[in-house]
């Protein structure tokens, strides 16, 4: 019988060491215990959706300790070991258990400091050269109306170059323009699924001077996978499907940056035109060309489809889950 022999990566083994190749070894997730019970370590804030029995142990027999309200935010140092229970604690009530498919996993939108850079975009003609320094400020928190969640909201300065265009009176320099946009980051999923979906969207005013019809572009912070997604863009001849649809994020700050790095590609040759006009959103014609539609339907992996889950599940007859009766930028270079 013919023998198989593996094929192994050169190394050097002395004085009882493993080489390297054969020590390393998938991480462990880490574990503890909390209130006696094995929990696997995952620290982070969970939001409440639903009024939820809190419990000593990690069972539906186990002695309720409290109850918590729909909208109710706890701290959790991770997951029970087996059952889908989540560990919490917080101010107000007792630390304990509750069953984890009621809540959703929260992210912290809150910037200490301003975040700048430049953000290039899609060069389409020959020569093109544009690009936008930006600033992003963060400028607090507001509850979506008629829900539990809170957005994170930040001011976006731009102030942008096409070096491709002529400056007024036929200037070498390229035309430039400013522009200030107003973003905001859903601090739960943003279809309250326990998948970690965060919404991104950009509106900007300035191409149109109208607070009733502006450019807006949202993307999908995918926190599980440390990437920001482009998902839909609202008036379409002024955005376009950026070609690389993804940027790497794996964190707040990052999926923001990556985030304005998708608008500016997203923005087509009808945006630049306005954004660098001497008049800017002034000289814009709010009459859509033929055949345009004034309100554009996502895409078709658009937010309203996009990573849908279905509605948590519940710990039936157990009470466990009873719903309620949730400074400028520099010119670019």
């Amino acid at each position: 019988m013919a023998r198989i022999f593996a094929v192994l990566p050169a190394c050097v083994v002395s004085a009882g060491l493993l080489c390297a190749a054969f020590a390393a070894a998938p991480a462990r997730a880490e574990e503890s215990t909390f209130l006696g019970q094995a929990i696997t370590v995952e620290p982070g804030r969970h939001l409440v959706l639903k009024d939820v029995n809190l419990r000593g142990a990690p069972r539906t027999g186990a002695p309720r300790v409290g109850r918590l309200e729909k909208g109710t935010v706890v701290d959790s140092p991770g997951f029970a070991a087996k059952g889908g229970w989540l560990a919490v604690t917080g101010d107000g009530f007792d630390p304990g258990f509750i069953f984890a498919p009621v809540t959703v996993p929260l992210i912290d939108g809150t910037l200490d400091e301003d975040l700048a850079g430049v953000a290039r975009a899609a060069n389409k003609g020959p020569g093109s050269n544009r690009a936008c320094a930006y600033r992003i400020r963060w400028t607090g928190r507001s509850p979506i109306p008629d829900e539990v969640i809170t957005t994170a909201d930040y001011d976006v300065s731009f102030h942008c170059r096409d070096k491709a265009k002529s400056a007024p009176g036929g200037g070498p320099s390229g035309a430039e323009g400013t522009a200030t946009g107003y973003m905001f980051l859903t601090e739960a999923p943003y279809n309250l699924s326990r998948r970690r979906v965060y919404q991104i969207t950009i509106d900007l005013i300035d191409i149109t001077g109208d607070y009733e019809e502006v450019l807006s572009v949202t993307t999908l912070y995918q926190a599980h996978r440390d990437e920001v997604l482009f998902d839909s863009r609202h008036m379409k001849t002024f955005a376009d499907k950026p070609t690389q649809r993804t940027r790497p994020a794996a964190s707040v700050p990052e999926a923001l940056r990556a985030a304005v790095e998708l608008a500016v590609e997203s923005w087509t040759d009808a945006a630049w035109a306005v954004l660098t006009a001497p008049g800017g959103a002034a000289a814009y014609d709010p009459a859509p060309p033929p055949g345009a539609a004034a309100e554009e339907e996502p895409d078709e992996d658009g937010a309203a489809g996009n990573g849908a889950e279905a509605a948590p599940e519940t710990a039936a007859g157990t009470g466990d889950a009873t719903p309620a009766t949730d400074g400028a930028p520099l010119a670019p270079k």
